[in-house]
């Protein structure tokens, strides 16, 4: 399975309405990558040391191409299931974002399919979003994530 474009460039297509729609919701929302040095230091400490916060982990994923006009396929690494076995009982859910783009020029403007990483499965799992549809009504995520090995298609 090919891709079209890196998960940093997905990242910048889906932050902007995560962040509006949290805002909406709880108010204040700030997208960051958490690095030790700078948001973890001591002057980040002292500035926020009134804030309540909570954390939101979200991985932008690529769409990867399909046969099938409408259909798009993705995968979940085992390392993001990792990750949530360790952040989902310290209450930090983990999701996953993943535009339905058929090209790089319909970042934005299409749809985006919200999951959480399930924490307890192992190893990469794929799987399929189709749309239905000229206004890209969505048909759905499959949601079953059948476990696949990482050399099968």
């Amino acid at each position: 399975m090919s891709s079209y474009f890196s998960e940093r460039t997905v990242e910048y297509s889906i932050v902007p309405p995560l962040v509006d729609y949290l805002t909406g919701r709880f108010g204040n929302a700030v997208p960051m990558f958490f690095w030790r040095s700078r948001e973890g230091n001591s002057c980040s400490a002292k500035r926020h040391a009134d804030a309540i916060v909570r954390v939101l982990a979200v991985f932008a994923r690529r769409p990867k191409e399909s046969r099938r006009e409408g259909e798009l396929f993705g995968k979940l690494n085992g390392v993001l299931h990792e990750f949530a076995e360790s952040a989902v009982p310290v209450g930090i859910p983990c999701f996953v974002g993943f535009p339905f783009a058929e090209t790089l020029f319909d970042l934005g403007r299409s749809p985006t399919f919200w999951f959480p990483i399930p924490p307890d499965r192992d190893g990469d799992f794929r799987f399929s979003v189709t749309v239905r549809g000229e206004d890209g009504d969505a048909v759905g995520l499959d949601g079953r994530l059948s476990q696949q090995s990482a050399s099968s298609k």
